[in-house]
């Protein structure tokens, strides 16, 4: 590259976001948030409509290494580890036409508004899934654990069908009987 022919490059990239034809068709749709370095390892059921109750376990103790999220069933045991265990909600918005990717939000409140400019009002979804929760009975206890919400996002390239769903889990500081939203310290 030289820099006239760099400076020139940029200048098409950024005419080609601003006029929305960026991605051909051939390319893969990029993700609504930032990637973290912090993963997750979540199992199928982490991410489908009903709610299931996971806990994790940290396969090292470096940082940048996978929290493995395993299926909690039945009764909670009697020696529960609330720093271990990860109370989960799963929410699917909306499908959402693809855009910038946006900076990871720091707290649900970041979470609900960088969705609600995507036209997806969050809290009502959260709060049934929450309440899903609630109601059944052996699952009270882990309200106690921190909570973590997977958010499935249907991507489309225009007005189309979708092509492609984003997930991505945020992990509060707080837990799930907390009032108030606590910071998201991992994606």
């Amino acid at each position: 590259y030289t820099a006239v022919g760099f400076l020139e490059r940029v200048r098409w990239w950024l005419s080609e976001t601003a006029h929305g034809r960026l991605h051909d068709i051939d390319q893969p749709l990029d993700p609504l948030f930032a990637l973290s370095r912090d993963r997750f390892v979540l199992p199928p059921a982490a991410i489908s409509a009903g709610q299931e109750l996971f806990f994790g376990v940290a396969l090292s103790g470096d940082s940048g290494v996978p929290v493995l999220l395993r299926p909690l069933a039945g009764l909670p045991p009697d020696n529960l580890d609330v720093q271990r265990c990860i109370a989960t909600i799963s929410v699917v918005t909306t499908r959402t036409r693809h855009g910038r990717i946006r900076q990871l939000p720091q707290n649900l409140a970041e979470l609900v508004d960088s969705y609600r400019e995507l036209g997806t009002e969050l809290v009502p979804l959260f709060v049934a899934a929450l309440q899903e929760l609630y109601h059944r009975p052996q699952s009270r206890p882990f309200f106690d654990c921190r909570l973590m919400a997977i958010v499935k996002t249907p991507l489309a390239r225009d007005r189309g069908a979708s092509e492609v769903t984003f997930v991505k889990g945020f992990l509060c500081d707080s837990t799930a009987k907390d009032e108030n939203a606590g910071a998201i310290i991992r994606h």
